[in-house]
């Protein structure tokens, strides 16, 4: 159903995630029209704690590419 959806979806992952491993990470990219990934490097499955300053990066660059003109 998800795949209907032609929306850019931003598809952030950590490298330490035990549950969001890097396969369970590849089917929700393959389930999306418009994935954009980004992969931290340590990160775990909380990467807005863990690692705020790169997911900040990550999201607000995310954001300003699809923001309207």
């Amino acid at each position: 159903m998800i795949r209907r959806f032609d929306l850019p979806a931003l598809v952030l992952a950590g490298t330490a995630d035990p549950w969001s491993t890097a396969a369970v990470t590849a089917e929700i990219v393959a389930s999306l029209k418009r994935p954009e990934q980004v992969t931290l490097k340590g990160s775990g499955h909380l990467p807005n704690l863990e690692a705020e300053a790169e997911f900040n990066q990550a999201l607000t660059a995310f954001l300003r590419s699809h923001a309207p003109a």
